[in-house]
């Protein structure tokens, strides 16, 4: 995330310029969608904190020497393009979650969308907790024993475009009232 003083739009306008002409700049997020970048709300950021610009480094599908795709530009200590916590990848946006017990289906792999923000959600409707309104996610239905989920969400992509010709895309899931991200990415 990029802060600008006092928000300048002028400062902000030619700081994403700069950003989006290069090479290992992927995905830019600003709070008005100005220039070629995707809105804030779109990311589920809009909020006083966030930063006035936020980006995502480029990331392609090849492999690495080790064939594992999905690499990412870093300036981490990682070896060849290794990739870090935090892009917008869907290598970097999955994830993956083991539940066991009587409540949960036995050896079921859902293929609906699914975050860490569903964890307590799912975790205090099995204990059987009342879920606080305030809470963000959803119970993870599908993975309980009681309950069957038919579809797999409403998947939307949105795009921007900038004055060179670049795009930016960002992919989003809507699924039983929460929204995930499914990837982010330029062409």
């Amino acid at each position: 995330g990029v802060w600008v003083r006092d928000s300048d739009p002028a400062l902000i306008q030619r700081a994403v310029a700069w950003l989006i002409g290069q090479p290992w700049c992927g995905p830019v997020f600003t709070r008005g969608g100005i220039a070629g970048t995707i809105r804030h709300a779109e990311l589920m950021i809009d909020h006083p904190r966030a930063a006035d610009i936020v980006l995502s480094l480029r990331h392609d599908e090849l492999g690495n020497a080790w064939g594992r795709a999905g690499r990412s530009a870093d300036n981490a200590p990682y070896p060849e393009r290794g990739g870090c916590h935090g892009g917008l990848s869907r290598f970097e946006l999955s994830n993956f979650l083991a539940m066991a017990g009587t409540a949960f289906h036995s050896g079921a792999r859902p293929e609906t969308p699914a975050g860490n923000v569903d964890i307590l959600p799912t975790v205090l409707d099995v204990m059987g907790i009342g879920i606080d309104h305030q809470i963000d996610g959803r119970v993870l239905t599908e993975a309980l024993v009681r309950w069957q989920v038919d579809g797999l969400g409403d998947e939307s992509v949105i795009s921007v475009h900038d004055r060179s010709g670049r795009e930016s895309h960002l992919s989003v899931t809507e699924f039983n009232g929460t929204r995930y991200l499914n990837r982010a990415w330029v062409e």
